[in-house]
């Protein structure tokens, strides 16, 4: 049993407005001269939630795009993982101390 994942291009807003929705995106957005962000409350932890279960065909297709987002850019690793590779790279000896963190 197969799932096929659908396609954007299947969706009637899309299909109306194709100049809106480019096949690629061009890239991270430029700096603007406001910059929204989010205030956080020292201290408070966010709400605990069962993961949501996810069927294996999309899980894949998560991962890829995950992966195609790290690839390009959009987003980045969290700092431990960064961290992670790190250590690794000091235990193989690629890299000298003076730069652990």
């Amino acid at each position: 049993m197969t799932l096929e994942v659908p396609s954007i291009h299947d969706q009637p807003i899309v299909s109306e407005f194709p100049d809106v929705f480019p096949d690629e995106l061009p890239g991270i957005p430029p700096v603007r001269e406001v910059e929204f962000n989010i205030e956080l409350i020292l201290g408070a932890e966010p709400i605990s939630k069962t993961p949501y279960r996810m069927a294996p065909i999309e899980l894949k297709e998560l991962k890829d795009q995950l992966h195609e987002l790290l690839e390009r850019g959009f987003i980045r690793p969290k700092l431990k993982e960064l961290k992670d590779q790190l250590q690794e790279l000091l235990e193989r000896g690629f890299i000298s101390p003076s730069v652990s963190p």
